[in-house]
């Protein structure tokens, strides 16, 4: 669970720097941030999980 709360405020950070920086604009953000939840009621949910969870797990082994 915590691994999914600290990746949803890295991607908002990341979107927000998006939006004020680099041009993209809002309504962008908003369609992607739609498809993201509605992807999340399709098959693809399960596969699409288990590879986030699998890179912050080697993410997190990693040692500086």
């Amino acid at each position: 669970m915590t691994v999914r709360i600290s990746l949803v405020v890295v991607l908002l950070i990341i979107v927000l720097f998006l939006v004020k920086k680099d041009g993209l604009k809002t309504w962008h953000a908003l369609v992607v941030t739609l498809f993201g939840f509605l992807l999340t009621d399709t098959q693809l949910a399960g596969p699409i999980q288990s590879v986030v969870s699998t890179v912050a797990h080697a993410l997190s082994q990693w040692r500086l």
